[in-house]
């Protein structure tokens, strides 16, 4: 039997800025503490994935309004509107210190294991704001996956079923995003086959990570649920 190696990523898990851009961000302390600056909850759901699976996590270290390590380095919303104005060199600088490092990390774990005969799954962990745009998300937690691989779809739908099992959450798959939508899972998938890596993302309503105790016990049922559906 293949052997399958877990490892968990947070591409939003800080809203630091580093020092040379701060004055891009003087006006903005309020939306860099924002959902727009980061996922809040995501590194201590992060953490406790780790030890609980004694598996590797690898955390943003600045925030998305610097450049978004969630999607592609091209895409036209990489770049927030406080940095998408900066000249090409600038933008180039931005994406060769702190986008392409968090990338080049991840796949080297993923080419590292798969040398080594395992299967990979990667877990990236987010939270999601309850309303955007004056549009209610209606749920609590989302599971976003590429439908058309069969793996993914499989993890997906039994998640689904624990987490619904075991608590009265609003559970959905591919809400309230698109598991292919441009991001670091949609552009892993092109790299790896779907025999050998496995992209999950897993969405948080930020209204159940307001406190350290709900935190701790959405952590803790997301950590049962998963084990009891690995491959």
């Amino acid at each position: 039997m293949q052997k399958t190696f877990i490892f968990f990523t947070c591409e939003h898990a800080s809203n630091a800025i580093p020092s040379q851009y701060k004055h891009l961000f003087i006006r903005f302390a309020n939306i860099l503490s924002s959902h727009r600056g980061f996922d809040q909850g995501t590194k201590y759901l992060g953490q406790a994935f780790g030890k609980s699976l004694k598996a590797p996590v690898v955390y943003g270290k600045f925030s998305r309004l610097l450049i978004d390590l969630n999607r592609s380095p091209s895409h036209k919303s990489a770049f927030s509107e406080m940095t998408k104005t900066l000249s090409s060199d600038q933008r180039f600088e931005i994406k060769a210190k702190y986008h392409r490092p968090h990338w080049e990390k991840i796949e080297k774990i993923i080419d590292e294991k798969m040398a080594k005969g395992f299967t990979v799954l990667h877990i990236g962990v987010h939270s999601f704001t309850p309303v955007l745009y004056n549009e209610v998300r209606n749920a609590d937690i989302g599971i976003l996956y590429d439908s058309r691989r069969k793996k993914e779809t499989s993890l997906a739908i039994s998640w689904q079923k624990s987490l619904r099992n075991n608590s009265e959450l609003r559970v959905r798959r591919n809400y309230p995003y698109l598991g292919m939508n441009d991001g670091l899972t949609t552009e892993l998938r092109e790299r790896y086959s779907e025999n050998k890596y496995i992209g999950i993302e897993i969405e948080v309503n930020h209204a159940l990570l307001k406190k350290p105790e709900q935190i701790k016990m959405i952590g803790k049922l997301l950590i049962k649920s998963l084990k009891e559906n690995l491959p």
